[in-house]
């Protein structure tokens, strides 16, 4: 898989939300994605539940810092017209598509 730039991943995660607790072909696509980008093999991937996840990078003994974002949908039918409008009745109407992508590109 070649890597995605941020707006990729946010359309793609916009394309195909899932309810809290359900994401999983979006967890999937994170990892994926993020395995993709160069550098990647210094990450230790997390899953302890079965959706969501999280990447380690560790470079020394310092604390760590924690980004977070939200992955989960609304139950609410998209009625824009976007190229990466929702292709099923659920919207990332909250903003959560474009938190993660922002991550991913930090």
């Amino acid at each position: 898989m070649n890597s995605l730039t941020p707006i990729q991943l946010r359309h793609n995660l916009h394309k195909t939300p899932e309810l809290a607790f359900q994401e999983f072909k979006t967890t999937e696509l994170i990892i994926n994605s993020v395995k993709a980008l160069p550098g990647s093999s210094e990450l230790k991937i997390h899953t302890p539940f079965p959706t969501g996840v999280l990447f380690e990078y560790k470079v020394n003994d310092a604390p760590f810092i924690l980004f977070r974002a939200d992955i989960d949908a609304l139950p609410i039918k998209e009625e824009t017209q976007v190229d990466f409008k929702s292709t099923n009745n659920y919207m990332h109407a909250c903003g959560h598509d474009v938190h993660t992508s922002i991550l991913y590109f930090f």
